[in-house]
């Protein structure tokens, strides 16, 4: 009886287990296929699909497709702030360009007086001809230099020998008075080329202006190697100019009141200085009567304010 009772108990265990394998079994082998597929047969969709057995597979595409959201959303945040960034740099960028440029209109203001002396200066140097025949523009840069280096030491700046060598020490507002001299000097060298000569006011004109406007007439009138001579120790000239082979010494002088005997005793010295076959003087205004008296004695040829305007309107 109790072999019996235990040989039942056995067989009773032995089923048990029997049915446990089984049911591991099948676990095992449905986990394997949804493992198998999350490898495999993943979709975005999140359906399954079939594995290269043919048998469907459990995927994990609804997961890929949350993965795949979350990274949208990353780049485009990133995206907007890159945006973000270049916005401000360029509010940036716009706000200190106002105020460089609001600076530089101050500056002009403040030495509007030395800007006009620079025109002056240029004027007469770029219309210095070199031995070619053509203008100087190589001083208009120069000039543009010096008259920076002035502002700036006014204003204080330790540094200004350096803006020569190194124009990152140039202050931005210097940077944009520079472009605008160099700039407005050739719009105005330009229209004084290409203006009405006889409509042109010499009353109002300074002595280089005055001498400028005379080498311009000069050269519409057919004069050639038309120079300036030196600002300083001209030895009483302020143009050479030359025709039909002679050389022309010029004194030019920007008068209210009659021009005295002074004026031509300069040209009869600036023409043996120069070496020149021809002396003139021109005025706006007139000469005295012992300025006539003088030139006449000594071959020296008077342009006054009307001859000169005939000159002009090329009579």
């Amino acid at each position: 009886m109790i072999l019996d009772s235990l040989s039942k108990t056995c067989r009773t265990i032995v089923v048990f287990f029997k049915v446990e394998i089984l049911v591991l079994g099948s676990r095992y082998r449905s986990w394997r296929q949804r493992n198998r597929g999350a490898i495999s047969g993943r979709t975005t969709s999140g359906q399954n699909v079939p594995s290269s057995s043919g048998r469907m597979e459990y995927g994990v595409g609804t997961n890929q497709t949350s993965f795949d959201a979350g990274r949208s959303v990353g780049q485009s945040a990133r995206k907007l702030k890159e945006r973000e960034r270049e916005t401000a740099a360029q509010s940036a960028r716009e706000r200190k360009a106002q105020e460089a440029e609001a600076k530089m209109r101050i500056l002009q203001e403040k030495y509007s007086t030395l800007i006009n002396a620079f025109y002056e200066v240029a004027e007469r140097k770029v219309s210095l001809r070199d031995d070619y025949g053509d203008e100087q523009w190589d001083a208009l840069g120069k000039e543009v230099g010096r008259v920076l280096a002035k502002i700036g030491t006014a204003e204080g700046h330790k540094n200004v020998l350096e803006w020569k060598k190194y124009a990152f020490y140039i202050p931005e507002e210097y940077k944009r008075l520079s472009t605008f001299l160099a700039q407005s000097f050739k719009e105005q060298h330009k229209r004084k080329k290409t203006e009405n000569l006889r409509a042109v006011d010499c009353s109002n004109m300074t002595g280089v202006e005055f001498e400028a406007h005379v080498s311009r007439i000069l050269s519409q009138r057919g004069f050639t190697d038309i120079r300036f001579t030196p600002a300083t120790n001209d030895q009483g000239a302020d143009l050479l100019a030359k025709k039909d082979g002679r050389t022309i010494v010029v004194q030019t002088k920007r008068y209210s009141c009659p021009v005295g005997n002074s004026a031509v005793q300069e040209a009869i010295s600036a023409l043996k200085f120069y070496s020149g076959d021809e002396g003139w003087v021109v005025t706006n205004s007139t000469f005295t009567y012992s300025a006539k008296q003088l030139a006449q004695r000594a071959g020296i040829r008077l342009i006054d304010g009307h001859e000169f305007a005939g000159l002009s309107a090329g009579r």
